[in-house]
């Protein structure tokens, strides 16, 4: 494939940026340190691109939303990312009666109050978690501004988590971290400078808050962004070695894609059409992919190794992206030109 740098100007100053940026050890608040028998949430790295965070109480929210849609025998339950998590029950036999019982109790609230809404586009969910991931591994979720209900419900199911799953799910998000590491150190920069180089961005200054679950959601990550945070799972198999660093990426493209959406509703706007539903999300697998496997060697795009290209709608994306946003990406067309190209395909 031709070089992508065609935009060198721009991406080698995003590059030099980028390695003039210094890893800062951020201290959390007296009232968000861990339990005397639990290491500090933000998990130390030579990233300066993302922040890494193996926060109890997010681990505890995720668990129990992905357990309590298993018991709702809904189809995403069956995904890969977190059909796994039901098996993990057989570690309750560890528990006392009450803990047990609470467990149980919290379930019960999940399954009815929770599971039934969606942790991406529903703000009441999105508010929740925010709080949660906040908390870090403090001692207690009192006086949070959660609702009372909640509150009791995770205070009690927290000592049955503590005694039976934490220890090996932040065993899990500190190893996925540390082998997402090495890859950032050995590529972060030029897929990071690329990618905001074809979305005519700069990276934000700011690291990109990525809390590390054992479990996120049905596609293993998910981003919200008020305030931008990443959620990626340790436990998906899908999301290790480099299909996790471009999942990385991928996830912080839609904090990115604002500009490029705005530009690809211009153009449509001129043309008397419309952006059909995922497009630009299309736009992110296929950049993310191409972007990845340009930069590290026998690398398969996400997309291409999970099918993704033969699942509607983004199937009748691929053709569109090869003919008009790909030649943009190897530096033989224009963005305007692309745009063009783009929208009088669809």
């Amino acid at each position: 494939m031709t070089d992508l740098s065609a935009n060198s100007v721009r991406m080698n100053l995003l590059v030099s940026l980028l390695a003039g940026l210094v890893i800062v050890s951020v201290p959390i608040s007296s009232d968000a340190q861990s339990s005397s028998d639990s290491p500090q949430a933000v998990i130390a790295t030579r990233s300066a691109l993302f922040q890494f965070h193996s926060a109890f109480w997010c681990n505890l929210h995720h668990f129990l939303y992905v357990l309590a849609r298993a018991r709702m025998n809904t189809p995403d339950s069956r995904r890969r990312a977190v059909s796994g998590a039901p098996g993990e029950s057989v570690d309750a036999s560890s528990l006392s009666g009450g803990q047990r019982q609470a467990w149980e109790a919290a379930l019960d609230y999940y399954q009815r109050q929770l599971a039934s809404r969606d942790l991406v586009f529903d703000d009441s969910m999105i508010a929740i978690t925010n709080k949660l991931a906040g908390l870090e591994n403090a001692p207690s979720v009192q006086d949070r501004g959660l609702e009372r209900d909640l509150v009791t419900v995770l205070e009690r199911a927290a000592p049955a988590y503590r005694a039976a799953w934490w220890p090996r799910h932040d065993r899990a998000n500190r190893d996925w971290v540390a082998m997402i590491d090495v890859l950032l150190q050995q590529y972060g920069a030029t897929v990071s400078s690329q990618i905001a180089g074809a979305y005519r961005t700069a990276w934000p200054v700011q690291p990109f808050r990525v809390d590390v679950c054992a479990y996120a959601n049905w596609a293993g990550a998910y981003t919200t962004e008020k305030p931008p945070r990443i959620t990626v799972s340790s436990a998906d198999e899908g999301g290790k070695g480099t299909q996790g660093l471009e999942t990385l990426f991928h996830e912080s493209m839609h904090v990115l894609e604002p500009p490029l959406v705005a530009a690809l509703r211009r153009e449509a706007g001129e043309q008397g059409k419309s952006l059909p539903a995922q497009f630009s999300h299309a736009i992110i697998f296929f950049t993310a992919g191409e972007i990845t496997r340009h930069a590290v060697p026998d690398h398969v795009p996400y997309a291409m190794k999970n099918g993704i290209w033969s699942r509607p709608p983004f199937g009748s994306y691929l053709a569109i992206l090869e003919a008009g946003w790909q030649p943009y990406l190897e530096g033989k067309s224009s963005f305007d030109v692309a745009l063009k190209r783009l929208v009088t395909a669809l």
